[in-house]
């Protein structure tokens, strides 16, 4: 007769096997490109995208692997901001934030420190594939095939991604199958610290406040300021 310690070892084992990936992150912090990554690299894996753990259930957050991706505050919802097409205010600033404290931001600090969750900075992968597939692996303990690699590079290219999303239009319009919107890309094209041309020192301040954990849990500038480079 099984034991009952060998038939929760049996039942863990089961469960490692057929959980899916999980990439979740907050918006405009990468979550697509790494989703994308993640499932043309791992075909053979489901792969889940989400915006926020909250409506998983507990076994789903503590098992699987999960891949997340945050930002800096101000550029996060800079770029929030200009997908829709809408004038930086106080008024469209504390929309934005609204946002995304509902998808995802905060789950970025409740779970960093979780052995099955690996957090990417935006700032360091979504010009870097090479360290965005070496990030991966070893966390996965899983190597990604060299021709999937050539794949994601040209498929997935900051020009590739412009191009298709110029075609589309707007950013309700998207591609089912990669999840790439119109106005996915914005003039400023990801760069780091864009925000300078497009906040005023009032909403500097209002970001900066509302997230502050965030900018010291993971070594953003507090000191930033409305001050053009």
């Amino acid at each position: 007769m099984r034991s009952n310690l060998f038939e929760r070892l049996l039942f863990r084992a089961r469960l490692y096997a057929n959980t899916p990936i999980i990439q979740c992150s907050p918006p405009r912090t990468g979550s697509t490109l790494l989703w994308n990554i993640l499932r043309i690299g791992y075909p053979r894996k489901r792969v889940l995208k989400t915006h926020g753990l909250n409506d998983l259930p507990r076994p789903m957050i503590r098992f699987p692997p999960i891949v997340m991706s945050v930002r800096n505050p101000l550029d996060m919802i800079s770029s929030s901001i200009l997908r829709y097409r809408t004038a930086p205010s106080r008024e469209n600033v504390c929309k934005q934030i609204k946002e995304i404290d509902e998808r995802g931001i905060w789950d970025t600090l409740k779970y960093k420190d979780e052995a099955n969750v690996l957090i990417l900075k935006y700032e360091e992968f979504s010009n870097d594939f090479d360290h965005a597939f070496s990030r991966i692996e070893a966390f996965l303990r899983a190597t990604i095939r060299d021709d999937r690699k050539e794949t994601i590079r040209r498929t997935f290219s900051l020009a590739a991604v412009e191009k298709k999303s110029l075609a589309l239009g707007s950013f309700q319009k998207f591609d089912v199958e990669d999840q790439i919107h119109g106005n996915h890309i914005s003039e400023f094209r990801g760069a780091r610290n864009y925000y300078h041309q497009v906040l005023e020192e009032a909403e500097i301040e209002i970001i900066r406040s509302h997230y502050r954990q965030i900018f010291e849990a993971f070594d953003y500038d507090l000191k930033c300021s409305a001050i053009r480079p």
